[in-house]
């Protein structure tokens, strides 16, 4: 899950989201356990050092020069859709 993302959604966004989830019912089935080898099967360490390197808190800048419409588009695709996650550089991840 590319969580990272996530950090462009407003924490208003994130609170409704959550509110909403909890109010599912839940889906009831079983989960294989986790089959890869090492070293892929130390995920904590990993991610956490992958978090220190490379993670940046950030927020989403609406575009002066666009419509409130496109910005509310772009809230949606940089945050909750994360789309950019994969198809930009996370260099250019304030632009």
């Amino acid at each position: 899950m590319p969580y990272p993302a996530y950090t462009k959604v407003t924490r208003e966004d994130a609170s409704a989201l959550w509110a909403y989830l909890r109010t599912l019912e839940p889906v009831r089935n079983e989960v294989r356990p986790n089959q890869l080898e090492f070293p892929f099967n130390i995920r904590r360490p990993a991610t956490s050092t992958w978090d220190l390197i490379n993670f940046r808190p950030s927020v989403f800048r609406p575009d002066p020069t666009k419509s409130e419409a496109w910005n509310r588009g772009a809230y949606l695709v940089e945050g909750l859709g994360h789309c950019g996650t994969f198809r930009t550089s996370s260099k250019n991840d304030d632009q």
